[in-house]
């Protein structure tokens, strides 16, 4: 009991010739460093039994400056406290560490004047601040591996051992966890190549990249800070394909064989894998010459590829547009197939038309001042049906005395048909050759339309000439007959004349 007794009674004693006391503080910001503005929020106790009065306090510091050089707290009752904040602002040349605010209390106490120095510990710091300025990011798709570059600056404190991390769970740096990138000071800037990896999973649209940046302060601290690397355009996955194909024959003759090209570019932004380039054709008439498969491990985005295949054409194709189909298979990143693309290619089988003009003049040869029938023998050497064929005829040396106008019609390859004309040579002509002009006009199996003009040329000689080489006319049936039956009434009166009389003699 007289211990209790002794022990309160030392309390009481404690209570009433204690000092003024500051029992929690706080500073704001939490991070402080050169010419910020800061403020320390202190709470005044007095434990004593009796009142404190005109309490001030006195702050101060080399590395602070404040707006005031005192703050007033005034009176303070027996266990009473008080609030009270003291703004301070660092100043610009202070290095990073841990100084002393000094704070100086006066009061009185009954008549005694009393005097008490506390010390509130700021942590000042210069931490780094980094800017990373990049190159603006295409399009990126999951699964895709990508390079941002750019300068990156810190406008804070000095930074040691600095080592960037990825703090993503849809990026990752490429084959690294970690890059390390050495010191950067404060002010300085240093050149920096990430190469990254978007996750299969990545979701499309705007996303941002949160890098980790792990430094050592000046005290040696490790610190960190974060990066953003935004935006980045995440693209949903596909795969599609720009399909241009054609025979290296434009025409392609019955019976021949071509190269056929087919050039192929994945316009998509997409890898496809185990690629199988096919042709094939609906039609009997086509046949492909090799294999009409090819494979590509890989087609990558906008790669160009030019593949060669070779297809023969039967001998009996008739002439038209015949459609050749190319199709791409393929898988996607998962290694699922995908619906084939399939594009169809015309392939022209023909050829060009030919007509081929012999002439023949009856009789022959010819001379000037003449009349002369001209036929014309219209073959298609071509290896292209025609039809709806016209000639006509002009000429400045012969005169046309027929319309000289032709409807021939329709010659298939190999025909040929025959046209007569009556035609003037004019007089006064000279041994040598002239030209008839044959304007033609007519429809390929295609329908379509060609003209062609082409020279028939005639040799035309001299009176002797002809004479040397003119066959004698023939003589027509009816006048033979008349010739044969003169000769027999000659006979006949010969016979009556002379072998008659004789015989009645």
């Amino acid at each position: 009991m007289k211990n209790k007794i002794l022990f309160i009674a030392l309390l009481v004693v404690g209570c009433v010739f204690a000092d003024i006391q500051i029992t929690s503080y706080s500073v704001l910001p939490t991070t402080l460093k050169p010419g910020v503005t800061g403020s320390a929020s202190i709470t005044v106790y007095n434990p004593s039994s009796t009142t404190v009065n005109g309490v001030v306090i006195y702050q101060g510091g080399e590395q602070f400056t404040f707006t005031s050089n005192r703050v007033q707290l005034g009176d303070i009752g027996p266990l009473g406290s008080t609030v009270v904040a003291i703004p301070f602002v660092i100043k610009n040349n202070v290095a990073p560490g841990v100084y002393t605010l000094r704070l100086d209390a006066f009061w009185t106490e009954g008549s005694e004047a009393k005097t008490k120095v506390f010390s509130i510990p700021i942590s000042v710091s210069n931490p780094p601040i980094f800017k990373f300025e990049f190159t603006p990011i295409g399009e990126v798709t999951p699964g895709q591996s990508f390079k941002v570059k750019g300068q990156l600056k810190n406008e804070g404190g000095d930074a040691k051992q600095i080592t960037l991390s990825v703090n993503s769970s849809y990026f990752f740096f490429d084959k690294l966890s970690q890059l390390p990138i050495g010191n950067l000071g404060a002010g300085e800037s240093m050149p920096i190549e990430l190469s990254l990896v978007a996750s299969t999973s990545a979701q499309p649209g705007l996303q941002s990249i949160p890098l980790t940046a792990t430094y050592n302060d000046p005290l040696g601290a490790i610190q960190q800070a974060t990066i953003l690397i935004t935006p980045v355009n995440v693209m949903k996955n596909y795969v599609d394909f720009s399909i241009n194909a054609a025979a290296e024959k434009g025409v392609i003759t019955p019976g021949s064989k071509t190269k056929f090209f087919v050039n192929l570019t994945n316009i998509g932004n997409s890898n496809a894998y185990s690629a199988k380039v096919s042709i094939s054709s609906a039609s009997a008439y086509f046949t492909s010459i090799g294999s009409y498969e090819r494979y590509f491990e890989i087609l990558p985005p906008n790669l160009e590829k030019q593949i060669e295949f070779e297809i023969g054409v039967s001998g009996s194709a008739p002439a038209g547009y015949y459609p050749i189909t190319v199709t791409v298979s393929y898988l996607n990143m998962n290694g699922e197939s995908q619906t084939p693309v399939q594009k169809q290619v015309g392939v022209e089988v023909g050829g060009a038309p030919q007509i081929s003009i012999t002439p023949n003049t009856n009789p022959s040869p010819l001379t000037s001042g003449k009349l002369y029938t001209l036929s014309l023998q219209f073959s298609n050497t071509g290896d292209i049906d025609i039809r709806a064929l016209e000639a006509t005829l002009s000429s400045d040396y012969f005169e046309i005395l027929d319309s000289p106008y032709s409807y021939i019609g329709s010659l298939n390859v190999d025909d040929y048909t025959s046209t007569q004309y009556k035609i003037y040579s004019k007089q006064g002509l000279k041994p040598g050759s002239y030209p008839i002009q044959v304007n033609m006009k007519f429809k390929d199996a295609y329908n379509v339309e060609h003209t062609q003009t082409k020279e028939v040329m005639l040799e035309v000689v001299s009176l002797e000439t002809a004479a040397l080489t003119q066959k004698p006319a023939e003589m027509n049936p009816f006048g033979l007959a008349i010739i044969i039956l003169a000769v027999l009434a000659v006979l006949y009166l010969v016979y009556k004349k002379y072998f008659k009389k004789k015989v009645s003699r």
